[in-house]
C-alpha cells in the first residue's frame, strides 16, 4: 500500500529520500521515534557513505535525477544502478537502525 501511494503521489513534488522513509516505516521497532530524530540518523549515515554511494544518493534525491540518468552518467547499465540504489537503500537501512539503537542505549 505505501508503494502505491508513493508512485501515485511522485507526480506531485519531490520529496527527498522517500524510499527511506518507506523503508522507515518497515522498522518496527522505531515506528514511535520523531521524524527529526529519524533525519538525524538517516542524514547521519548518508553522510558515512562512501563517495560513489554518497554521490549516488545526492544525484537521485537532492538533483531528482531519474535511474536512466545516473546510469549513462557513471556509464553503467540502468540494472547496475538500480541494484546499487537497492543496495545502498539496505545499507542506510541497516545504519538507521544500528543508530536510533546506539542512541537509545545512551539514553536508557
Amino acid at each position: 500500500k505505501i508503494m502505491d501511494y508513493v508512485k501515485k503521489s511522485s507526480n506531485r513534488s519531490v520529496v527527498h529520500f522517500s524510499d527511506e522513509v518507506i523503508e522507515r516505516l518497515s522498522v518496527q521497532e522505531y515506528s514511535n521515534i520523531s521524524q527529526s530524530v529519524y533525519d538525524e540518523a538517516l542524514h547521519n549515515c548518508v553522510d558515512k557513505l562512501k563517495g560513489y554511494n554518497r554521490e549516488i544518493v545526492r544525484l537521485r534525491y537532492v538533483s531528482s535525477m531519474k535511474i536512466k540518468e545516473i546510469a549513462k552518467k557513471f556509464n553503467i547499465s540502468s540494472n547496475v544502478a538500480t541494484k546499487q540504489m537497492s543496495r545502498i537503500h539496505h545499507a542506510l537501512k541497516k545504519c538507521i537502525v544500528r543508530t536510533l539503537h546506539a542512541w537509545d542505549m545512551s539514553n536508557g
